[in-house]
């Protein structure tokens, strides 16, 4: 992977249109859960629509109860806030 490559959202986030759902483990190891928080932070702040999980893990990957929590998280959020018509979403590329 090129470290010269900027893999963040942030410069993108006063152009997002969507809501955006964040769910990141406490104790990840593999991915710094303080990324997440500041994420979160900067969505409130520009007033966008989001949801931030933060389960209680120390694993990047969740499984057994957590990962059935995170889906019932993601179907909710995702029924609460889908487009009835796709190509009218505001990030559609149809």
């Amino acid at each position: 992977l090129d470290p010269h490559i900027d893999l963040t959202i942030q410069s993108e986030l006063p152009e997002l249109a969507v809501p955006l759902m964040i769910q990141h483990a406490t104790g990840d190891e593999s991915t710094p859960f303080s990324r997440s928080v500041e994420l979160a932070q900067q969505l409130k702040s520009l007033g966008k629509q989001h949801l931030f999980q933060a389960p209680e893990s120390s694993n990047h990957l969740f499984t057994g109860e957590e990962f059935q929590a995170a889906i019932e998280t993601d179907v909710r959020f995702f029924l609460e806030n889908r487009y009835e018509n796709p190509a009218q979403a505001p990030h559609s590329r149809q």
